[in-house]
């Protein structure tokens, strides 16, 4: 298993996605607002604006643990200009 599952893209059944979701968002909204207390997008620059997408990708990686799921992993096909 990889360090972080990157992109937050996963296919899964509903049942597993809606326990993701209902874990994740449990957290995620007000981990948002608190950051955004402190600190003002605005100010940031380049990577550091994706701070809580890069927080939101670890924290799939360690539901996906967490809950022992079993993952496949497929390549991903980025086409430029589109």
């Amino acid at each position: 298993m990889p360090i972080v599952y990157a992109k937050n893209m996963f296919v899964a059944r509903k049942n597993v996605f809606d326990a993701y979701c209902e874990w994740f968002f449990s957290f995620m909204i007000d981990s948002t607002r608190e950051v955004l207390r402190e600190t003002s997008l605005n100010q940031l620059k380049g990577f550091a604006r994706r701070m809580m997408g890069y927080f939101s990708e670890g924290m799939l990686t360690v539901w996906l643990i967490k809950n022992h799921l079993r993952v496949k992993e497929i390549n991903m096909v980025t086409v430029p200009g589109l």
